[in-house]
């Protein structure tokens, strides 16, 4: 019962939002950003570790040792290699913004379906983007960009539950590095990878918390992402054509895991800035999500430039303007995202609720609140870490309730009954909203 209705809630807030432009072009197979002198890389084996069910696969890894070297690859799929910015597609990837992912429909992707079948890292001799590095007595040797071609079929392709259950000598050496790749930077752990995201199986809701050897694998693949992100940022800096720059706007949520994930919280600005969260001394961009992002597909490009001793393709003027319109997609977008994951837990909680006597705990954080509303943040539900905006109305009575709760940082709550959401959070949780009467 809860399932239903609670799906018809989400369905009813989440059926409007626009669809990404998906026009028909041949891919350009003559484009120069195709880059015909590429390095083949066929013999590697490559591994791929992403969600279950992914279809758009745009980053894998190599990784062995020969004579006490290791050599990592971060191999990047290459979408850019068969169009020019000139082209239509691209002026539809810069209105569609990112791929959008629901937990009610499969993924409104970026890229038109034939884009992602050649460039996906799935199966099959891709064109991929590289960062190359080789690391000796856990020392960075090297690391370069490069530009390659790969066999997606010579090679293992995991989900992240699939590779703990599968760990082989290649993965234990790829955690290895991980780990000093760790090491290297100023933060030493990645900060919020512990945060649990309600999944969505047969119509219902699944809030559990990762394993470690599966949090263990989501930090690897971070690692190398931010690695990657770090030196495609360190190429375009050093050769003065560095535009792009990404730069955190809102820090209360800290969320990295959303960065390596998708889930945008991030502002595209033409400022070469340190990325304080991920603790990098060094410049830091997106580029390693080229197939969701088409930010990462525009530092792809003033990549290409350089390499081929172009001009940029763009000018400032263009780069300010999109960033200007990726902003506003990219906070579109986690609205979307923000509002799907709390609409999602609170049909689990329905659904708990339904099928067990015991309340369901919660920890509530006080956040900064002024003016008409009092912000509220649910961080913890039975002992898992959660993310859950939840806002009130103010009144007299509440404003002098919140001075008596300001020197408390945290508070705890049995939840036993929750209502149907409707447009607005106040009188869902009914025991929370009765702290503040």
């Amino acid at each position: 019962m809860a399932s239903q209705i609670w799906n018809d809630i989400f369905n009813k807030n989440m059926n409007n939002i626009p669809k990404n432009i998906h026009n028909n072009y041949e891919l350009k197979l003559d484009s120069v950003y195709g880059i015909n002198n590429r390095i083949d890389y066929t013999n590697l084996i490559i591994y791929s570790i992403d969600p279950e069910n992914c279809t758009d696969a745009d980053d894998a890894f190599s990784v062995y040792k020969e004579n006490n070297l290791i050599h990592l690859f971060i191999h990047i799929a290459d979408p850019t290699a068969y169009f020019n910015p000139i082209d239509p597609l691209f002026d539809d990837i810069i209105k569609n913004g990112t791929t959008v992912y629901l937990s009610n429909n499969e993924p409104d992707h970026l890229f038109p379906k034939n884009i992602l079948e050649e460039c996906s890292l799935i199966n099959g001799i891709k064109n991929v983007l590289i960062v190359h590095t080789i690391i000796n007595n856990l020392n960075i040797i090297s690391s370069k960009v490069e530009y390659g071609i790969i066999n997606c079929s010579n090679g293992k392709r995991f989900s992240y539950e699939s590779s703990v259950l599968n760990l082989d000598d290649v993965l234990l050496l790829s955690l290895e590095v991980s780990e000093y790749l760790k090491s290297k930077r100023n933060c030493s752990a990645i900060n919020d990878l512990s945060l649990v995201i309600p999944i969505v199986k047969d119509s219902e809701v699944i809030l559990k918390p990762d394993i470690k050897e599966v949090k263990m694998m989501k930090n690897m693949i971070a690692e190398f992402a931010i690695h990657a992100n770090t030196i495609f940022a360190q190429e375009l800096d050093i050769n003065n054509l560095f535009l792009r720059k990404l730069e955190l706007h809102d820090k209360d949520y800290d969320n990295i895991h959303d960065l390596i994930e998708n889930k945008i919280c991030a502002s595209y600005t033409n400022k070469n800035i340190k990325h304080d969260l991920i603790g990098t001394n060094s410049c830091y961009t997106h580029s390693t999500s080229p197939l969701r992002r088409t930010s990462d597909c525009i530092v792809h490009f003033l990549l290409k430039s350089k390499f081929l001793l172009l001009e940029s393709p763009f000018t400032h003027e263009q780069l300010e303007t999109f960033a200007d319109i990726l902003n506003k997609k990219n906070k579109e977008m986690k609205q979307l995202q923000f509002k799907d994951s709390k609409l999602r837990t609170f049909q689990w909680i329905a659904e708990e609720l339904e099928s067990r006597l015991n309340p369901i705990k919660i920890k509530v954080k006080l956040m900064k609140s002024k003016g008409f509303f009092i912000n509220l943040m649910i961080i913890k539900i039975d002992n898992m870490d959660v993310n859950i905006s939840y806002t009130l109305k103010m009144n007299n009575k509440r404003k002098n309730k919140l001075k008596e709760l300001n020197e408390i940082n945290s508070i705890i709550i049995n939840i036993t009954k929750i209502n149907p959401f409707i447009n607005y959070d106040e009188g869902t949780l009914p025991e929370l909203d009765a702290i503040f009467e």
